[in-house]
């Protein structure tokens, strides 16, 4: 019997599971999908760029979800009838089609298929653009069946219509995303193309959402004479990546900054509440004419603390060092590893910024505890620990469920938990506690700022796990401290304690199947959680 002769190939093979299956489970969200249009519309040199957003009725949508209809129109160069199909179809785009320029915001020609493909699951596609220079207009539709199989795809190039540009229109796309939000997402991560209209001699730059038009906002609030006045300090570094020098500005919220101050700009609010949030605390990264990132609590090398939502870096990456820099092909996604070579620097100052910032922090927040709180604070850490002794309970600060907790920074007096000799006295104070008095969950209240979370948690190296409660707060505030208050207290506490124990392990089941990153996702969800419930019931208590 004759084998069958195997042919050799040239390159690598690209089969229609990675289409249909693998490109559509790479994070792609529904607005970072959107903005991939926006992306090609700016890079083609749109001046204006019209969203439709609808959602479907319910008696118009058979299905149990909830249907969007999408369409996107610009007045750009528009594409040559003879690049349309490698232009929506392809991966990789070949860079003579692409062309990118220094300021352009696409790399890797791959955006766009990938947005049309993670958008429309099933139904039809249709794309028309009208291209300036060769007054074509072409016609490109494309039907996606469940089945996934191979859709017909062929240009047709009709009369020419005499509207420069391009525009894609999808009949039905499964989403949660409203209006208000794809407006405001929006109206920041595409500040910097507003930004660089203003300049001389630029054409002025709109989106449009359902008619209505988008309001630019600068999150680091330039357009403000907000300074040290009024809690708010602002300075310039230089960061070097690569061979380039580039700076970085670097914006810090200081315990006297007046949220309220910030109800104008509908980008730190909550509801309809001005609130610093830590999703928009972190790294700002411009490339082109959008923001990549924004903030996003991406604190590269850095734990990511819960007062670091009062600070935000921006910087611009140069678009030859996307690639070198880690910007993903969805740009929504961004990642800064601590092993890449060229990012060094920026994290270096990343991290110094953010431990001066702490520093500064702790100098100018409220009161210092009292000697009540103290004894107070000893009598709840005797209780708990006892408790948690007679039933043989591990630290959550160990095994599988201390991964997944931040180290509590050293306050430099005592780093290797050698011992140290106490101020003014003469005296030598042992280091280390004795295995038997140890304790497992370490109480403490500090007073904190009414905005920063009600609680924390975080961990030392001698595998204690440390809960801290912000009396600030309106529910710290209540806190019962009375002689003969004690269960009140303690009920209290094992509250919370059950909540971070419920969580971690949660988190830690999560780390098994899923990973580690996925389980951080999640932790720092239990920490959004806090943050959310801190807000409502400062509104509600206070």
């Amino acid at each position: 019997m004759n084998k069958k002769k195997i042919e050799p190939v040239h390159g690598f093979q690209v089969y229609d599971r990675f289409i249909y299956q693998s490109l559509r489970n790479m994070g792609w969200s529904t607005e970072s999908s959107i903005f991939e249009f926006v992306d090609n519309s700016i890079d083609a040199k749109s001046s204006i760029i019209k969203i439709d957003w609808n959602k479907i009725p319910k008696e118009l949508n058979n299905e149990d979800t909830t249907l969007y209809e999408f369409n996107i129109e610009d007045n750009g160069t528009g594409v040559e009838e003879k690049n349309m199909i490698p232009s929506f179809t392809g991966l990789g785009t070949p860079t003579e089609i692409t062309d990118y320029q220094d300021e352009s915001i696409g790399n890797y020609g791959s955006g766009g298929t990938s947005a049309l493909l993670n958008l429309c699951r099933q139904g039809s596609i249709n794309i028309k653009s009208s291209h300036k220079e060769n007054k074509e207009t072409t016609l490109l539709p494309i039907t996606l069946t469940s089945d996934n199989n191979k859709p017909h795809i062929a240009p047709k190039r009709v009369e020419y219509d005499k509207k420069p540009g391009t525009s894609i229109k999808i009949d039905k796309v499964k989403a949660r995303l409203t209006e208000s939000t794809l407006m405001k997402k929006a109206g920041v991560t595409y500040f910097p193309n507003y930004d660089r209209t203003l300049e001389p001699n630029k054409k002025p730059f709109e989106i449009t959402v359902n008619d209505k038009k988008v309001e630019f906002i600068d999150p680091f609030y330039r357009n403000t004479k907000w300074g040290k006045n009024n809690g708010v300090s602002r300075k310039t570094v230089k960061v070097n990546i690569g061979n380039e020098v580039l700076d970085m500005e670097i914006l810090k919220f200081m315990p006297d900054f007046d949220e309220s101050n910030l109800l104008d700009y509908h980008w730190d609010v909550r509801g309809n509440a001005p609130s610093l949030l830590r999703d928009n605390a972190g790294l700002y990264i411009r490339v082109g004419g959008r923001y990549v990132n924004t903030g996003k609590n991406l604190f590269p090398g850095t734990a990511r603390l819960d007062k670091l939502k009062n600070i935000r870096f921006e910087i611009t990456i140069p678009h030859h060092l996307l690639e070198p820099c880690g910007i993903e092909v969805n740009k929504a996604k961004v990642s800064i590893p601590e092993n890449n070579s060229m990012l060094e620097d920026l994290i270096r100052v990343i991290r110094l910024e953010c431990k001066e910032f702490i520093n500064e922090w702790v100098k100018t927040r409220g009161k210092k505890l009292s000697n009540s709180d103290k004894k107070i604070l000893k009598r709840i850490n005797d209780r708990f620990n006892s408790k948690l002794k007679k039933k043989s309970l591990p630290s959550l600060a160990k095994g599988r469920t201390g991964k997944l907790i931040e180290k509590r920074k050293s306050n430099g007096r005592n780093p290797n938990g050698t011992g140290i000799t106490p101020k003014n006295t003469g005296r030598t104070r042992s280091g280390n506690t004795r295995a038997g008095n140890k304790k497992i969950v370490s109480w403490n209240f500090e007073y904190d700022g009414r905005a920063n979370n009600m609680y924390s948690w975080n961990k030392s190296d001698d595998g204690v796990l440390h809960i801290t409660l912000n009396l600030d707060t309106e529910w710290g505030a209540m806190f019962p401290k009375t002689a003969g208050s004690e269960p009140e207290m303690d009920s209290l506490l094992w509250k919370v304690y059950g909540r971070i124990y419920v969580g971690l392990n949660k988190a830690a089941d999560i780390a098994e199947i899923d990973g580690q990153i996925a389980a951080e996702e999640y932790t720092d969800k239990m920490i959004k959680d806090v943050e959310e419930m801190t807000f409502h019931l400062n509104k509600v208590l206070g």
